[in-house]
């Protein structure tokens, strides 16, 4: 209701120095019971999308702001999008804007995860979401992240159902008319170590300068290689082996990486919620919620990790390169090994090897570990 003193309900602007930019403001356009969940640019005005996280029945509302703040009367301010929440508002060149998100319809329409709507504010009837609607809250199609690629082709991250289809899908490519793009085949997203969620969502996207693009969401696995959170996919949507965050991030009961940026010198920060729990090697690595990657690692290659979890426990973990099984081995002289039962969960064709304290057997003295990957 106030933005470093100054009255602003719900939405507000500052000037490049952090002070208030008193010439915007938008009065009381969005109203107090909503919060604003998605904003957007275009030609000087500020298209905002607002709801209720409290009701997700009364649905979401889209509006459009004048330079000063002021509602524009020449945008329809009256569609209700339903079902759900709005994650993104994607301007076009067209003036037109892409709304997307996790509802399933907009004023009773039929629009799964994506909703066009014109220059005037009204739903574009010729579109047609690609994406399959579900009564379902738990399977709704819903796309968290966008990206228009220069020939205005677009890429979506989500999890998401393609319409007609069973297949779900973490990634896909829509064509400059945003109809399924066949052409873009990437590899799969998942599986999770969770029963409850099989396949992998990707929630935030940023594209580099040679053509790929960075995923970031909550996923283990993609083409066959452990990519926990975060990946790189090549411009036919194939894993980087280059880029190799090693455990990567985060686990498969939080959130992941929701928010990824580059800095000019290639690296890439990530945020959202990696604070692990209960024997997950990765807490000992961050649990700060922000990490950096280097742009450019070994490629394909495997690694060995030793060290301590959350709980204190004694880990070894490895993440392995696609193909064959993966055995890890104990040894106390470096001559003689044996090898481990590895943790129930991941069978030995899994690209990610871990093993707690409670696997290790006890010992006096020193302990080796290695993986031997066979074909």
């Amino acid at each position: 209701t106030n933005l470093q003193g100054v009255a602003r309900q719900r939405l507000g602007r500052l000037l490049t120095n952090g002070v208030v930019d008193v010439s915007f403001d938008s009065g009381i356009s969005i109203s107090t019971d909503l919060v604003v969940l998605a904003l957007a640019y275009q030609d000087g005005k500020v298209f905002a999308s607002s709801g209720n996280f409290g009701d997700a029945s009364l649905g979401c509302f889209l509006q459009r702001l004048n330079p000063d703040g002021q509602l524009d009367s020449t945008f329809a301010q009256t569609n209700i999008i339903q079902d759900w929440t709005v994650f993104g508002l994607t301007p076009r060149t067209n003036g037109s804007i892409l709304v997307y998100g996790g509802f399933q319809h907009i004023n009773g329409i039929n629009r799964a995860g994506l909703a066009l709507v014109s220059t005037n504010g009204e739903l574009d009837a010729t579109f047609t979401s690609p994406l399959e609607t579900d009564t379902n809250a738990l399977s709704y199609s819903t796309v968290f992240s966008v990206i228009v690629l220069p020939d205005n082709s677009v890429l979506i991250g989500g999890r998401f159902w393609r319409q007609g289809s069973t297949n779900r899908s973490a990634v896909a490519k829509l064509s400059p008319t945003l109809v399924w793009d066949d052409s873009f085949q990437p590899d799969d997203f998942g599986p999770l170590l969770s029963p409850t969620s099989p396949y992998g969502v990707v929630m935030s996207a940023i594209p580099q300068s040679d053509g790929k693009f960075i995923f970031g969401g909550l996923f283990q696995e993609v083409g066959g290689y452990w990519r926990r959170n975060i990946v790189r996919l090549d411009a036919q949507g194939h894993v980087d082996p280059c880029f190799d965050p090693g455990l990567g991030r985060g686990d498969h009961g939080y959130i992941g990486a929701c928010a990824l940026a580059q800095q000019s010198d290639g690296r890439i920060i990530a945020g959202g919620n990696f604070v692990t729990q209960l024997g997950n090697p990765v807490v000992s690595e961050s649990s700060s919620n922000l990490t950096r990657f280097l742009p450019q690692s070994d490629c394909g290659v495997t690694r060995v990790y030793l060290g301590k979890d959350g709980l204190g426990q004694n880990f070894v973990a490895a993440t392995c390169a696609p193909g064959g099984t993966n055995h890890l081995q104990l040894s106390t002289n470096l001559v003689d090994w044996t090898t481990i039962d590895p943790f129930p969960s991941n069978p030995p064709t899994s690209p990610y090897v871990y093993f707690d304290q409670l696997n290790i057997p006890v010992l006096d003295g020193g302990l080796f570990f290695r993986v031997k990957k066979e074909y």
